[in-house]
């Protein structure tokens, strides 16, 4: 097992959230997206479960019409076929868990 210094990996993006890819299997996804005040990640009808959780910044997160703030270890799990989306009030740093066929909630 190697350790991931996240810190190193985080990058924003005027554009755009930025996202990383840091591991991909057939199974488990694990991305960091960093989102620059006032953009917006979607993960609009999940086609798995997708967890969430805020490693840095704060704004909202939204499952299902339903939104909550988010700060520093606020985590989401988006079950599969919710709509799920984040906002940054401020620049905002989110660690993605995409697992297939493996959790139900």
């Amino acid at each position: 097992m190697k350790p991931v210094d996240l810190k190193s990996h985080i990058q924003f993006s005027p554009a755009k959230p930025n996202r990383k890819d840091l591991l991909k299997s057939s199974k488990l996804n694990i991305k960091l997206h960093c989102l620059d005040e006032g953009q917006t990640l979607e993960s609009s009808s999940c086609n798995e479960t997708v967890i969430w959780v805020c490693v840095g910044g704060n704004g909202f997160f939204t499952n299902n019409s339903r939104e909550v703030p988010v700060g520093y270890g606020t985590m989401l799990v988006c079950e599969y076929s919710s709509s799920c989306s984040a906002q940054g009030t401020e620049r905002m740093v989110i660690l993605e868990i995409s697992i297939r066929g493996l959790l139900s909630f």
